[in-house]
């Protein structure tokens, strides 16, 4: 929810905590002058103190979780004040739509029109509370490879950098290339054509310590891939690699939100 949304969303709840804290109140503490002074209700006699103190009463619970919910904006709390609102106020306007004997035409729209107004607040915030489609994470990355590329991309991927192959499925196995397990992710080699390498875009694959980066920075350079070291991301150790068609590659011990890394990002 945007700042702006949240803004709008608090302050609708703050203002129907205010109109049902001063409803609840005055029909709690003063009956009979609501009785005779809210606009229509002295026209659907018999007054009743029992039952008008019992709507300030109502009025006044409504308030409290009105407010507790503008407070909080959480979003269960927020959805069932105002799922609960529309309980209230629907049925208060088709009752009153329904029962205007004995108004004038200026009183029964009055009447109506904020009637109206109340039952259709709660739709409109209930949109503002509507879940917004968001990421829940990453699920791949991809590095570009020219065809045929299947046999090399095991031989570095698998082989050198110990990533596990998983199988493509069935339909997608034609168009080529190779996936691998990267952690709870994964990373896809997929061929392109026309091919050019990414040598500034890349993906950053974490080792779980400066020793195993060490070695596997050996295993690269034994087999004659480069290996470029980074001292620039303070706290993280790490180095720059290529694939077998060019592609950058970032390997890292530590964690690439390490402190520090703000100063330096456009240099990666």
């Amino acid at each position: 929810m945007s700042a702006r949304a949240r803004l709008t969303l608090r302050a609708s709840l703050v203002l129907i905590a205010l109109v049902q804290t001063l409803v609840g109140a005055w029909a709690l503490l003063g009956p009979r002058s609501f009785y005779d002074n809210v606009v229509g209700v002295s026209l659907l006699p018999p007054y009743n103190e029992h039952l008008t103190t019992d709507v300030g009463g109502l009025n006044l619970a409504l308030a409290l979780v009105f407010a507790v919910a503008a407070v909080s904006l959480d979003r269960l709390l927020v959805r069932t004040a105002l799922a609960g609102y529309l309980l209230y106020t629907v049925p208060h306007l088709v009752f009153h739509s329904t029962h205007l004997e004995g108004f004038d035409s200026g009183t029964a729209i009055v009447q109506n029109t904020g009637l109206a107004v109340v039952a259709l607040l709660p739709l409109g915030l209930l949109a503002l509370t509507r879940r917004r489609p968001t990421i829940a994470g990453l699920d791949h990355v991809q590095v570009a490879a020219p065809p045929g590329c299947e046999e090399a991309a095991r031989r570095f991927y698998g082989g050198l950098l110990g990533l596990a192959e998983v199988a493509k499925p069935a339909p997608m196995r034609a168009s080529g290339g190779a996936w691998f397990s990267l952690g709870a992710q994964q990373l896809h080699v997929g061929v392109a054509e026309p091919f050019a390498p990414s040598r500034k875009g890349h993906p950053g694959l974490a080792v779980p310590g400066e020793r195993d980066l060490e070695a596997l920075a050996a295993r690269l350079e034994a087999a004659g891939a480069p290996v470029r070291w980074d001292d620039r991301l303070p706290g993280v150790r790490r180095f720059y690699t290529e694939d077998p068609w060019g592609n950058r590659l970032e390997l890292l011990a530590g964690s690439a939100a390490a402190p520090g890394e703000d100063g330096e990002r456009a240099e990666r």
